[in-house]
This record gives structure tokens, sequence and C-alpha cells, in this order.
């Protein structure tokens, strides 16, 4: 390890996710094998597999995730914009009732393909063809011009979509290079070293939820709102960014790829990340991981729930903390997911 000019010595990556630590060489004792416990300690951390994550910025992504939530009936916490695109929105919805689409899995689709695409002939053709809907030409031609129009309302109400974007994801980005590293470190030690993520994607949102988001587990994507203040003040948005990024790294285990997963597996995945996520976030002090804060991010971290939706969001986040504390250490992390799965079957 080399010693800078002012006598310090340079500390790369510490497992916390601290930012670069300097230690000052002195006459002291100490000092040598201080020094010498730091370069190992280094040295270890950079043969550790880190993720790099990239941060792109694309303006369809927040039209296509704000005209989404407004067709989906969402509450939204932006009544302007979302009276701007309320009549698209629906206009849209009707077609793909029309259409007899899978209403959840064409939004969905849409959304994700939007984030890898700047034009939304594009993206309308590439989503309804994923969804069956590759041969309804006429419907295709109607969506691309209703969501157009859910475009230059945006647009119109936002005229500076763009540099807002790059502004409001610049904090989560700062926040996630400074701890990302340790959170991630602390989930895979968590989860028996399993879970490995070489990238992924994250673009941020005009939040039209005030906190949501989704994930592309297809192209190791996440969509997230870039909110300027936590949603809520136990859950930092960023230990929502590590979640998501976790559902993507469970993707990677041998057999879970995206496309051979039930609605079920992919449910225990989202849920049983929680309670991992919240652990991995305790480690490096941004949260705590207990019953209470399980719930919060559990009801914080889907669509708002209603109704028996809320019913169904509270046992399930019962369900999660009793699971992260009953699960064994000596099962795998598959295994572990596939019990959750099981005891999600059983109570839906």
């Amino acid at each position: 390890m080399g010693v800078c000019r002012d006598g310090t010595v340079p500390v790369d990556g510490m497992v916390s996710g601290a930012c670069p630590t300097y230690i000052r060489e002195s006459n002291s004792s100490i000092a040598p094998w201080l020094v010498t416990f730091c370069a190992r300690t280094a040295a270890w951390v950079k043969k550790q597999p880190m993720t790099t994550l990239n941060w792109r910025v694309n303006e369809l992504a927040t039209v296509l995730h704000v005209t989404a939530a407004i067709a989906r009936g969402w509450p939204t916490a932006n009544q302007r914009l979302a009276h701007a695109v309320a009549l698209p929105a629906a206009a849209i919805e009707e077609e793909l009732l029309q259409a007899k689409l899978p209403i959840d899995a064409t939004w969905s689709a849409l959304c994700a393909v939007a984030c890898q695409q700047t034009e939304i002939e594009t993206t309308v053709c590439e989503s309804l063809a994923r969804c069956g809907g590759a041969s309804l030409a006429s419907r295709q031609s109607r969506i691309v011009r209703l969501l157009s129009d859910a475009a230059g309302a945006i647009r119109h109400a936002l005229p500076d979509l763009q540099n807002e974007l790059g502004h409001r994801g610049r904090p989560l980005r700062e926040q996630w290079e400074a701890r990302g590293p340790g959170f991630l470190h602390n989930l895979r030690r968590l989860t028996g070293d399993c879970l490995q993520l070489e990238r992924a994607t994250a673009f941020p949102v005009i939040p039209i939820l005030g906190g949501g988001g989704d994930i592309d587990p297809t192209q190791d994507a996440v969509r997230i709102e870039a909110v300027l203040a936590n949603t809520v003040a136990e859950l930092p948005e960023v230990v929502r960014l590590g979640w998501m990024l976790a559902q993507l790294a469970c993707y990677h285990l041998p057999d879970h790829g995206p496309q051979l997963q039930s609605p079920t597996h992919c449910d225990a995945i989202a849920l049983g990340m929680v309670p991992a996520a919240l652990a991995a976030a305790e480690a490096v002090e941004l949260a705590a991981c207990n019953a209470e804060t399980v719930q919060k991010a559990v009801f914080a971290w889907q669509p708002r729930p209603s109704g028996a939706e809320t019913v169904a969001a509270k046992r399930n986040a019962g369900l999660a903390w009793e699971w992260w504390q009953g699960r064994r250490a000596e099962n795998s992390w598959e295994t572990a997911i596939a019990e959750l799965e099981q005891q999600l079957a059983t109570t839906q």
C-alpha cells in the first residue's frame, strides 16, 4: 500500500459502505499493525464480487410509469400530473380490455420496454408482442396515438423533464454510491453468499405515487421514483433500491430465470427480500429490521393497498417476518424462498 505525500494511507471500500478512509502514519507502535490490517482488509474487499449500477435517464420510462399508474387507478401524489394524463390513460386501458390482453402483464411490459427504448411505436409493438397482441395492428396504432397524447401532456406539465430527472436522481445515486457496497456485502452474507448481480441499470422516474417503482429481471433493470424525501422516515429510499436489486439477484440463482417463474414465486422473491434487505440495511445503520419495519416496508414498497389488499398486505408482512425469524441457517437461499412460496400459496 502506498503512502500519500501528506503522510496518509488510502484504504479503499470498507465493507461498511463508508467513504474511503485515511489513516495517518505516525511514530506510534500501533501504526504499522493498523496499516497492515487495513491493507489486508482493502485487498479482501477488492476480491469480493461487486455490482456495477449504471444510471440512465429516459423520458419515455417516466411517460409509461405515470400513464400506467393512472390507468391502474393507484392513489397518486401528483394530482396535476394525474389530471393531465387521465383521459389517454383511461382510453389505453379500454383498448387493452377490448383486445382481451392481460392488463397487469401488458402494463408491466410497456413500462419495462419503455426503459430500453426511445420511440413509442417500438415500445408498443414489442410490449404487445410479449403479451400476445402482435396481430392487433389497428389497436396498436391507436395505443401509439394515445401514448403520444399522454407523453405530450406530461411534457407540457414538466417542460424540463430531462433535467428534472437528472436533478431528482442525483441524491439517490450519491446515497447508493456511499452505502450500496456495504449493503450488498451484508446481503450476500445474510443469504449464504449465493446472491450475485454483476451489473444492473437504474432508471429514475418522476414520482406519481410518492415513492414506487418496479424491476425488470429480463434486463437487470429497476425503475424507481426519484423522490426528494423518504416516503417513510424509517425507510430510506436507498433501502428500497437495495430491495429491488436484491430481487434481481434472486433471478440469477440456478433455475430461477424470470421466464421460468410463476406469479406466486415472483411474489415470494419480492416478499422474502423485504426482511433480507432490512437486515442488510441494519448492518450499515440505514434502517432497523423488526416486525414493525417489515410491515411498513411491505405497505410502502408496493402500490398503495386498499380494502382487501390491506388485509393481505398485513398478513403477508407477518408471514415474511415469521419466515425470516424461523428459517434454518443450513438451508440454501433457494430452499428458503421455496418454503416461503409454499406458505404464500396456502394463504392466497
